[in-house]
């Protein structure tokens, strides 16, 4: 009787850890649910230096076409334009249709939700890349896309696809490009693969919310976060899209190795450049009354040095001119500091060539020719605020689009008499080079 017992207590027990272990498997496979998937940037590194974020194509896709530029597309006038260079697309694509194994209408409508590209500079080693897709997994298109891009890859890289089952439950994927080793996986219809077997794993540890050492989230990468942290949106509508760069990083990661690549970035400091800290913004459509509103942000160093210093903006009155029609397709307006731009550039032209060879430079080969003072006659006109705008010139053609760039003068009157001066000096010239040639 007591032996009975302890064999009941002994399955009983081994029932139980069974139990707990299978709720364990259930609990890591629901933290990898992509429909609970935390935002893709809480699952990259903070060394990544490069990211293009697409929230939802189709919804952008939609958006896009109901801009003043989709309906124009679709427009009577245009509509034969376009349905044309969709026909001359399906001819092209038959030519790879077999290869493809999808009708090219399939094949568009694969893209259903996020798309992802970020390239990732780990420290000390060359950078690496990952791509994350949404794609719908409703149909049978996306297992046929699968299937047969095993295939091509098994053709050209001559050797079989490996597969390999994780702890999670996750079945990767691995094949050899060139001398890198692609590994990916797939989740319904959630695919994401990398360049690098390492940069991968962490991106499934965040996801399991297991602590990845010595590299934070891409969340916590300080020029990341101040430049998306202004471009947010709105409280109603959020982002289409995203993008960041840290280019010095960037090229330094990219160059490793090139001993010539790496001299000219240390030079980079004498111009200011190295205060670039990143470049990033989003992407808003249907945005109140605006079609599309774009937010762009550069990071700088502080203080700013060189090109950086040179580039200086100033506030100004950004209401639209009055001369503007009311049918324009794009407008961008700023202010620069003339005066420090020009201060700031011979700075750095002398800081290598010498002092006072721009002042030679500009009295030779400018102020003597057009018998001005460029600095007095021309550039002091000038406000610094520059606008630049597009509309389309009815009736609608394929080159109906007008750019114009407009530059602010504060005394037309005597930029008029500079400008008629420098006229007159021309046709002066002219008119003595025909005398000599008669």
């Amino acid at each position: 009787m007591q032996s009975g017992t302890f064999v009941q207590h002994l399955i009983l027990r081994a029932f139980t850890v069974c139990t707990i272990l299978a709720g364990l498997v259930g609990v890591a496979n629901a933290q990898l649910d992509p429909a609970t998937r935390p935002p893709t940037q809480q699952l990259l590194p903070e060394t990544t230096v490069a990211f293009i974020q697409v929230d939802n194509y189709r919804d952008l896709v939609m958006k896009m076409q109901d801009s003043s530029m989709g309906q124009m597309m679709q427009d009577e006038a245009v509509a034969n334009l376009t349905t044309g260079l969709w026909d001359e697309a399906k001819m092209a694509y038959e030519d790879v249709k077999a290869d493809v194994g999808l009708e090219i209408d399939d094949l568009m409508s694969l893209p259903s939700g996020e798309m992802t590209f970020a390239v990732i500079a780990p420290r000390r080693k060359n950078p690496e890349f990952l791509l994350l897709l949404e794609l719908d997994d409703e149909t049978k298109a996306l297992d046929r896309v699968m299937d047969r891009g095993r295939e091509v890859i098994e053709t050209r890289v001559g050797e079989e696809i490996t597969q390999e089952e994780s702890e999670d439950g996750i079945e990767y994927e691995s094949f050899n490009v060139g001398d890198r080793r692609v590994r990916f996986f797939r989740m319904g219809g959630l695919i994401v693969g990398s360049t690098s077997e390492e940069e991968l794993d962490a991106f499934v540890d965040r996801w399991a919310e297991r602590e990845v050492e010595k590299v934070r989230p891409l969340t916590a990468n300080r020029k990341f976060v101040t430049i998306m942290n202004r471009c947010k949106g709105t409280k109603d509508i959020k982002p289409e899209g995203r993008f960041f760069i840290d280019p010095i990083s960037l090229a330094k990661s990219a160059t490793r190795g090139n001993v010539a690549a790496q001299v000219g970035l240390n030079f980079l400091p004498a111009v200011g450049l190295d205060g670039l800290l990143g470049v990033g913004g989003s992407m808003l459509l249907s945005e109140d009354d605006f079609e599309s509103v774009v937010h762009a942000h550069m990071l700088l160093a502080n203080p700013r040095s060189g090109v950086f210093e040179m580039v200086a903006l100033k506030p100004t009155d950004y209401e639209p001119e009055t001369w503007l029609p009311n049918d324009i397709v794009s407008y961008m307006t700023t202010s620069w500091d003339v005066d420090q731009m020009l201060s700031e550039l011979t700075k750095m032209i002398e800081s290598f060539q010498g002092e006072g060879v721009v002042d030679t430079w500009i009295e030779n080969n400018i102020n003597a020719e057009i018998e001005l003072d460029l600095k007095e006659d021309i550039l002091a006109h000038f406000t610094g605020r520059v606008t630049f705008t597009q509309w389309m010139d009815k009736p609608i053609k394929v080159n109906s689009q007008v750019n114009v760039i407009a530059m602010e003068i504060n005394d037309l009157e005597a930029f008029e008499a500079s400008l008629e001066a420098i006229i007159e000096r021309i046709n002066r010239d002219q008119e003595q080079g025909e005398e000599g040639i008669e």
